[in-house]
């Protein structure tokens, strides 16, 4: 990658796309500290329904699976961005949250 260092405005957007192009239908949003991809509707998700998992379970797989692929990736991207999947939905019609910002001192 050399020496370039991603922003939350770049990361927002290519995250974002990320997340369409593997069938979630995400919003993004930008708060003054973070932007926030809100996944009201999530392949993986209505997968996990399909199959039995309990909302623990399926909610503990999301939350390990995204902090290895896309956390990682936005620390490598910039060290010093974090990602977080700040809300797990509790029901069908809910959304999930995630959320790129920066590390706190």
């Amino acid at each position: 990658m050399g020496n370039v260092e991603f922003d939350l405005e770049t990361l927002g957007p290519l995250l974002r796309d990320g997340n369409v192009s593997h069938g979630l239908l995400t919003e993004m949003v930008e708060t003054p500290t973070s932007i926030q991809l809100k996944n009201s509707r999530c392949p993986v998700y209505d997968g996990y329904r399909m199959v039995g998992l309990d909302n623990e379970t399926s909610e503990a797989l999301c939350q390990h699976g995204a902090i290895a692929k896309i956390g990682t990736t936005v620390n490598l991207l910039n060290p010093k961005l974090t990602y977080e999947l700040s809300h797990y939905r509790s029901k069908p019609d809910e959304s999930c949250v995630e959320e790129i910002k920066p590390l706190e001192d």
